[in-house]
């Protein structure tokens, strides 16, 4: 009997291998002029359970009443979503130093929702030829890998964001390959990829956004093929979507029954929540939409000599050149067109 090799030279050379290469390539530059080599990672909100698992697995379980903020009180986040994010570090601890925790997993997320990206892209471009799939699924997911937005995300990142980051292009890619052709397979990977990014429900309207997208996503392939077999796998992803989560929405729910005046009262709210209004209303144009740039670039990192130094200078600088305007103009671009010719060709 004889053995046949595959032929490695013709499989290095498939537009999809060197896309993931160059991809790949991208993400270590990244991360090797990134990643925080002698010192520690740190963002806002901050979530550092490498300094004492047993007490924030303890925090998230009892999620309901939060004893160690302030004098105690019912909590308003997911605190139980965590668990995830905790477990996560947990096995991490097991072969990295403790000041490589927190920036190894942020890293990872990235790479994650990069290659989940690139895959989302591809099943969307599957109609097409097998080097025009591989070039369209590049460009989408080096523009989500690069793009100003990813950055504000990371640079002073909070874990359920790149959470997030990380999970939506696999879990809406699952999705859809299910509303398309059943598989257990395909539904026993949305189901875990749901649970391990349960972390993004820290956030709760981070989830009721993931939430709202994704019933438009498995509303329209109702609407394309109106059978009784896709509305019944679209309940299914969307009712085990919030089975998953119940674990922290309950207590969620629980503190917005019986305690929501405490936080709508508070001193905090009063003071900020105004001035958070008028940031999203500043930085909602389209022009800002254009290059993706938040509100969070606004925020100061400090005041040297009366000037202003942002957290976002360097970028900023950078947006500011007529050539990065008009690339950032010319993308937002593609992007509608890419929208309207893929509703067409429904």
């Amino acid at each position: 009997m004889k053995f046949h090799l595959p032929n490695v030279k013709r499989i290095v050379q498939t537009p999809r291998t060197i896309a993931v290469t160059a991809l790949l390539i991208l993400w270590a530059i990244i991360t090797a002029t990134n990643f925080p080599w002698h010192t520690s990672f740190t963002g806002w909100d901050n979530l550092h359970p490498e300094y004492n698992f047993w007490t924030n697995f303890t925090r998230a379980i009892f999620g309901v009443w939060q004893a160690h903020e302030g004098l105690g009180h019912t909590g308003g986040h997911g605190y139980a979503a965590t668990i995830p994010h905790t477990m996560i570090t947990l096995l991490e601890s097991i072969v990295l130093p403790t000041q490589y925790i927190r920036s190894t997993f942020t890293f990872l997320m990235l790479a994650i929702g990069m290659l989940g990206c690139f895959a989302l892209a591809e099943r969307i471009l599957q109609k097409k030829s097998v080097t025009l799939q591989a070039a369209g699924a590049f460009f989408a997911a080096a523009y989500y890998l690069l793009n100003f937005g990813t950055v504000q995300q990371f640079a002073t990142q909070l874990e359920a964001f790149i959470v997030q980051y990380a999970a939506a292009p696999l879990l809406l890619l699952f999705a859809l390959k299910l509303t398309d052709r059943w598989s257990r397979k395909d539904a026993l990977l949305f189901l875990t990829i749901s649970v391990i990014s349960t972390t993004q429900g820290f956030i709760p309207p981070l989830f009721i956004t993931y939430v709202i997208i994704l019933t438009i996503l498995v509303t329209t392939q109702v609407l394309v093929k109106p059978n009784r077999r896709t509305l019944t796998i679209a309940l299914f992803i969307l009712v085990s979507t919030l089975c998953v989560n119940a674990y922290w929405l309950l207590p969620v729910a629980h503190f917005t029954l019986t305690s929501i005046n405490n936080f709508l009262q508070s001193y905090n709210n009063l003071l900020s929540t105004q001035s958070w209004i008028d940031a999203n209303n500043a930085y909602g144009t389209l022009s800002n939409l254009s290059v993706l740039k938040g509100f969070p670039s606004q925020a100061v990192n400090m005041i040297e000599r009366g000037v202003t130094v942002y957290v976002f200078d360097a970028w900023l600088q950078h947006l500011r050149n007529p050539i990065v305007v008009i690339l950032g103009w010319s993308s937002f671009a593609i992007i509608i067109v890419g929208f309207h010719s893929s509703e067409r060709s429904q």
